[in-house]
């Protein structure tokens, strides 16, 4: 069982994957969102990749169409 500290953590963790998408759909650059906020470039790669897996974003914001028709299929 997870402690109130580590439950709380994961809610953090959430509200901070959002921020990182509202920023994105604000038309901020992944560089500019990971200086604003204060973190790791990777950090915004991994929130962002979080919304795609989750459909709050699509997939197609960062893959061209051509790419992504090869991709699909093979997963």
């Amino acid at each position: 069982m997870k402690s109130k500290r580590e439950a709380g953590k994961k809610r953090e963790a959430g509200g901070s994957r959002r921020g990182t998408l509202e920023l994105y759909l604000a038309g901020k650059s992944l560089a500019e969102i990971s200086a604003e906020r204060g973190l790791a470039l990777s950090t915004v790669e991994s929130h962002l990749a979080d919304c795609v897996a989750n459909d709050e974003l699509q997939v197609n914001r960062f893959v061209d169409e051509k790419k992504l028709a090869m991709i699909l299929p093979l997963v």
